[in-house]
């Protein structure tokens, strides 16, 4: 299962994680992986990573509860997020995605 969710060019409004965070808690309570993208407020500097509970991270990274890249360069956005049913293929996206592979 893939559900894009928003491009970078139409950009997520208010970049908080409330607007689907009820929607997709329910596509995510079914075993599924997400890899996505986070932003800083400028859409300058990106992020992709990929985790189990998509909710949760986003909050991590908008709060910057653990330290490291995402705190350092302010990734408070989710602009894009996929959600598959396998970590495997969720890995594989996530390697496209950072290689720059439209494979």
């Amino acid at each position: 299962m893939v559900l894009p969710f928003a491009s970078a060019r139409g950009g997520v409004r208010g970049g908080g994680v409330a607007w689907h965070a009820s929607n997709l808690a329910v596509h995510m309570a079914e075993r599924c992986f997400a890899v996505y993208i986070m932003a800083n407020t400028l859409n300058t500097v990106t992020y992709v990573g990929m985790t189990n509970d998509l909710v949760r991270r986003a909050y991590e990274h908008r709060t910057s509860s653990l330290k490291g890249f995402t705190s350092k360069y302010h990734m408070t956005k989710l602009v894009y997020y996929e959600l598959l049913s396998h970590p495997s293929a969720a890995i594989h996206r996530e390697k496209q995605l950072k290689g720059g592979s439209r494979a």
